[in-house]
């Protein structure tokens, strides 16, 4: 399942299907087929995107499964920069219920 929320003067409709392909070859790749996508402007100014990849509630806190985590994020951000994006990329992990959104 995807969602987008995109505010004014962010990503174009090209760049954001763009972004979306990339970010669901990874996530699934990785086993993390769920996220939303939301673009703005950061704190600073700079457009953005941020990914949220929704966790089942019973999703492991553990060493390995952080680690698991963080390499999806790196993965991520590897994939948006190659397709050479001016957004900068926010990975963010939050419960969710992912049952129901299958």
């Amino acid at each position: 399942m995807m969602s987008e929320h995109t505010d004014e003067g962010s990503a174009s409709a090209e760049e954001a299907g763009r972004i979306r392909e990339a970010v669901r070859k990874v996530g699934q790749a990785q086993g993390f087929p769920l996220f939303k996508l939301y673009f703005g402007r950061d704190s600073t100014g700079d457009e953005a995107v941020w990914i949220y990849f929704d966790l089942d509630p019973s999703y492991a806190s553990g060493r390995q499964e952080i680690s698991r985590l963080d390499s999806l994020a790196t993965a991520v951000k590897e994939a948006i920069f190659r397709i050479h994006t001016p957004l900068v990329p926010y990975v963010r992990f939050r419960e969710g219920n992912v049952a129901r959104a299958r």
